[in-house]
């Protein structure tokens, strides 16, 4: 598994240091981790998956790096609008990195959680599809991917030369257990909600 803390330093030696989120069980240690940094970061917690985009495109506007926004993979369809409407080379041509939990990635989770992530099960379709249809460069980080450093470089690599959104699509257990106790990670999730109400 890839510890959460070194993938957000990673990250900031790209220059990526803008987050926007909306909460995903899955990216859960990530999620927690960027709470901790959020005095070496800038870290937002957005209402809805659009909200995060737009948020994202607003950093990128005013600073010229290229910012994250993590979400659920049910969140793609929601975003469609903002990407084509204003990310998409085409138009404005945004480079963001989207970390995408990969929810419902097997039959078994199907099955076994239908209830946790039913607006998942009920879309069946996984996030590479959509991904391929909307044209946006993606790279699949799993619990055993070799290189993910060289992984993520190509991608910001293309974000930033071709002016667009990519995607780092996220499996279950890729990322390792933070320092944060339960009672930090209560008190995390408070500040967050009362930023969005």
């Amino acid at each position: 598994m890839i510890d959460a803390g070194y993938f957000l330093r990673i990250l900031a030696r790209q220059n990526v240091n803008f987050y926007s989120c909306v909460s995903d069980p899955l990216l859960n240690e990530f999620f927690f981790t960027a709470a901790d940094y959020s005095n070496e970061i800038i870290y937002q917690t957005a209402c809805n998956d659009k909200a995060a985009i737009g948020i994202a495109i607003g950093s990128y506007l005013a600073t010229g790096y290229i910012p994250a926004v993590y979400l659920k993979n049910s969140g793609l369809y929601t975003v469609v609008n903002p990407f084509y409407s204003t990310a998409k080379p085409e138009v404005y041509g945004i480079p963001l990195l989207l970390i995408v939990g990969w929810q419902n990635e097997t039959d078994i989770e199907k099955s076994t959680s239908r209830n946790k992530y039913y607006q998942h099960d009920e879309l069946r379709i996984g996030p590479i599809p959509l991904l391929q249809q909307l044209r946006i460069p993606y790279k699949i980080l799993g619990e055993c991917t070799e290189d993910w450093e060289k992984t993520i470089e190509s991608l910001l690599t293309i974000a930033h030369n071709e002016f667009r959104p990519v995607a780092l699509v996220v499996k279950k257990i890729s990322f390792s257990t933070t320092k944060a106790t339960s009672t930090n990670r209560k008190v995390i999730f408070n500040e967050s909600v009362e930023k969005i109400k």
